[in-house]
């Protein structure tokens, strides 16, 4: 009995975690491209804001202003959802 409560527990955390990714989803792909660009460099390539900067030819600072706008926006998405 146990072993199927644990089993069944690691399915019910596997569909949890795959929708919390589709909501994520839904929620980069609301943001302008160059946004979702920055976000996803951040957020899935582990880059810093000086190499996404040096990447697109912009500031650092300017990237993190777009970053943080970016995660507002995706903040704002996924309550209206959730």
């Amino acid at each position: 009995m146990g072993d199927e409560i644990e089993e069944l527990s690691e399915q019910v955390d596997c569909i949890a975690q795959k929708e919390l990714s589709l909501l994520l989803e839904h929620a980069i792909c609301v943001l302008p491209e160059r946004n979702r660009q920055i976000v996803c460099m951040k957020y899935y390539r582990d880059m810093t804001s000086q190499e996404i900067a040096s990447r697109l030819h912009v500031s650092s600072g300017n990237v993190r202003i777009i970053l943080k706008r970016s995660l507002a926006k995706m903040q704002e998405v996924l309550k209206s959802v959730i």
